[in-house]
């Protein structure tokens, strides 16, 4: 039976990315975007695509009206990152926004889904190093906006979280894809986006739940 899997943020960069590189290797792929933009293209590369916005609660009724039977994979890989200022300098709204849609959105997306998870299906949620409290301390001369690093930090205890009470049903995971050449790349960003899709999946077969993994160096890191 052909394995499946969804992937929101997929218009573009590493979600796009993450579409080729699970359509090529057999899967049934649902690329969830927010708008009809890219669904040329997702649906030349074999995805069928689904129109929802995490950031609100429509998305749910998308994902609902999609008639998915049954998931392998979850990926959510939807997240903004927002502009540099210091953390007293952005307004609440800032913050606000960032949540809804880099924990809120993902966790709308997992709610709506989990049911249709297979048995030890996966949630792989795209976090980053700065949701990392100690590589965060360790590194404070690296420069990343503050509610962004709060936002992966809330996302990383949502995948514990889900962990420690659904660990009999399914796998979660958080992971750091690498500093990836796209629109919301870090400033020491050097990988492709095709490379880091193609590093998550060679690490499906190595993730345990409940962990932070870089699948650059496929090793775990500490919260």
């Amino acid at each position: 039976m052909d394995k499946s899997v969804l992937i929101t943020g997929a218009n573009r960069g590493l979600g796009f990315a993450l579409v080729e590189t699970f359509v090529n290797n057999g899967y049934i792929v649902y690329a969830l975007i927010r708008s009809e933009d890219s669904r040329q293209a997702l649906e030349k590369v074999g995805a069928q695509v689904l129109i929802g916005d995490v950031s609100t609660n429509e998305v749910i009724t998308s994902i609902e009206t999609a008639h998915i039977q049954s998931l392998d994979i979850i990926i959510n890989n939807a997240g903004v990152a927002g502009s540099g200022e210091q953390t007293l300098d952005y307004s609440p709204d800032v913050l606000s926004k960032t949540l809804e849609t880099n924990v809120v959105g993902s966790f709308r997306v997992i709610k709506a889904l989990a049911s249709r998870l297979k048995q030890d299906g996966l949630i792989i949620n795209v976090s980053s190093r700065f949701g990392s409290f100690q590589f965060t301390k360790e590194n404070t001369h690296r420069h990343c906006t503050s509610h962004y690093k709060i936002s992966k930090a809330a996302l990383n205890m949502l995948t514990l979280s889900l962990h420690l009470e659904y660990k009999d049903k399914f796998k979660t995971v958080a992971i750091h894809p690498g500093e990836i050449m796209t629109s919301m790349k870090s400033g020491d960003a050097q990988l492709s986006p095709e490379k880091a899709a193609a590093n998550i999946f060679d690490c499906l077969d190595i993730f345990e739940s409940g962990r932070l993994y870089s699948t650059t160096t496929k090793q775990e890191m500490n919260w």
